[in-house]
Parts: C-alpha cells; structure tokens; sequence
C-alpha cells in the first residue's frame, strides 16, 4: 500500500489473536497538517469503508484469509480508540497515521448442538414395561 509522502515510522506492535490470526500496527508520523494528510488518504482509499472523519477499514476474504487493513489519521495529542504507540510522537509532528493490517483464518459456523436426549420419565418407563410384559 502506497503511504502519504515523508511518512516516517515510529513504532509498531504485533498482536497474536487465539484463533490464530495477527494485526499489526504501526504508526507514522509527519509534519503535514491532518487535514492535508486525510484527504490524501480519502482520494487514495476509496476501497474502504469511512468509519469516521479520517478512519477507513477493509476487510476481504481470500484465500480462506479475512485480511484488515485500517488507516487512521490524527493529531499526535488526540489517540482514537485501540492500540497505542508505547513510543513517543517525533518533535515537530503535526500527524499520525495508524496503519492497522492483519489476517484472521475463516470461520465456518459451528453445527449447531445436537438437542438433548430426553429419557422418559419413571412412569412412562413403567408403563412401557407393563406393556411390553403382555
């Protein structure tokens, strides 16, 4: 994926979920005002579903794969919600960029349960007996 000119990284994280699948963020900075770098990322990212002003996400499904990718452009003071850099914003930074990207192995719908087995009751269990004595 193409990234707004003079990105520099900054920190990353890689998170394991217990179904097996990863995300990996990673965080940008620069010194170009937010407005100018969301709407590079608006002209770019017409794939994506827009979450909320400076927020797109994908998700697609291939290769038995459910891939993420997700942008988020702010301010270095104003996180959103989620993942946060455990690292410092650069001196002069005037936008961050998320980057979130991972993959998740396809689920099928488990069967649904088999529905319980329901035993007679005493008298029924008797009354058969009797019956089946004759």
């Amino acid at each position: 994926m193409e990234h707004f000119p003079g990105l520099t990284p900054f920190d990353t994280l890689r998170t394991h979920a217990a179904a097996g699948g990863h995300i990996t963020t990673t965080w940008f900075a620069t010194a170009a005002p937010p407005a100018e770098v969301s709407l590079w990322y608006e002209q770019r990212l017409r794939d994506h579903t827009v979450r909320a002003p400076g927020d797109w996400t994908r998700v697609e499904v291939r290769d038995e794969l459910r891939r993420l990718h997700g942008v988020t452009v702010h301010p270095p003071e104003a996180l959103p919600a989620g993942p946060h850099p455990t690292a410092p914003a650069p001196p002069a930074t005037q936008t961050v960029v998320r980057v979130d990207e991972g993959a998740f192995p396809t689920m099928t719908a488990p069967a649904p349960p088999a529905p319980p087995v329901t035993r007679p009751s005493l008298p029924q269990r008797i009354r058969a007996r009797l019956t089946t004595l004759r």
